[in-house]
């Protein structure tokens, strides 16, 4: 008997922590089953799910097109899948509607969005409405979870927690800091990321530090734009969407991250895996790393906690090799059995 054949959907294949995620996952997979990706071919990832894939089915950027969903049914059935997996809420509306066709339906949410503005609430009222038409859960960590089941998603279909893959770690690393101290961050550029709370606490930070000497790299790119405060433009150095991460935060000395929420912050798993001291927001997605007390937390709009941390960190010694929890948590991916598990039956 061949392979269990899947498709996996992503509706995103630009830079972030979801479409990194969906591309490791999919490499887990292969050694088990045909894998078979529908997502946009848009950089970086795009052309890494076309390596990974049996077959690629071309999906629009973060838009609904009820032709290509009809499409995709056609592609399905061409070529005798089942089994469908989305990844974030755009690839959500997809798989959930193919469950009318008769398609067992798998979904990781890749963070449980609760934005503010009537678009977001709108688009959490459709997570709400479109749940029940899934067979079984994968979360990217436990505290996702948790806060699914917290803001009123039932849960009594089986589900698993896979945590993402960190690089190898970097065990060559400064042992020193910099002159100046270099910190940075990795963003997409949007309300969750929080970068315009990031620019007021650094700003704050200057103006109760004056004689630190540091510098703040931002790599990163999205819809929205932020102002610099100007107290701290001559230390912020704006570097764009980049195609190596793990290059860029060698280069760094501290990483930082004030999320208003998260999943599971991908980027902060890669700083980590390469000896970076860690200051992120005390959100969900970030408790992760806060509670097994490899990284610094502080309350996202709490200047004056943000400006004392940040001093503390600077005034310690550099390293944070916490590279055996690394090793011991972020090395591999458990999917053996993956879909047998979820479906509670046998071959699906």
């Amino acid at each position: 008997m061949g392979k269990q054949r899947v498709l996996l959907i992503t509706a995103r294949a630009d830079i972030g922590g979801g479409p990194k995620y969906t591309l490791d996952f999919a490499r887990a997979l292969t050694s088990e089953y045909e894998v078979f990706i529908a997502s946009p071919e848009e950089e970086p990832y795009g052309t890494e799910f076309l390596k990974v894939a049996d077959k690629h089915f071309a999906l629009p950027h973060r838009a609904f097109s009820f032709g290509a969903l009809f499409e995709l049914i056609q592609f399905l059935k061409v070529n005798s899948i089942a089994v469908v997996h989305s990844h974030g809420r755009g690839a959500g509306v997809y798989s959930r509607l193919l469950k009318f066709f008769g398609f067992k339906v798998f979904h990781t949410f890749h963070g449980i969005h609760q934005d503010p503005s009537f678009m977001g609430k709108v688009k959490f009222w459709l997570d709400r409405v479109l749940n029940p038409l899934t067979d079984g859960f994968v979360f990217v960590s436990q505290s996702e979870k948790d806060e699914a089941e917290r803001v009123g998603f039932s849960f009594s279909k089986p589900n698993v927690v896979i945590a993402p893959l960190a690089p190898p770690c970097w065990i060559e690393f400064p042992k020193t800091y910099s002159h100046p101290i270099k910190v940075g961050s990795i963003s997409r550029f949007d309300h969750q990321k929080g970068i315009d709370l990031l620019f007021a606490n650094l700003s704050q930070f200057a103006k109760q530090n004056p004689s630190l000497e540091w510098t703040f790299e931002l790599a990163g790119g999205g819809p929205l734009q932020f102002i610099v405060p100007e107290n701290i433009r001559d230390r912020v150095k704006m570097i764009g969407v980049i195609r190596e991460p793990i290059e860029f935060l060698r280069t760094l000395d501290i990483y930082v991250a004030n999320s208003r929420w998260e999943s599971f912050n991908i980027s902060v798993i890669e700083a980590l895996s390469q000896g970076l001291p860690l200051l992120i927001s005390n959100v969900a997605g970030h408790e992760y790393f806060i509670k097994n007390r490899v990284a610094i937390g502080f309350e996202a709009q709490d200047a004056a906690q943000f400006s004392n941390k940040l001093k503390l960190l600077m005034s310690g010694a550099k390293p944070r090799d916490q590279f055996e929890w690394v090793r011991k948590y972020h090395s591999k991916m458990n999917v053996s059995g993956l879909y047998l598990r979820l479906s509670g039956r046998g071959m699906v």
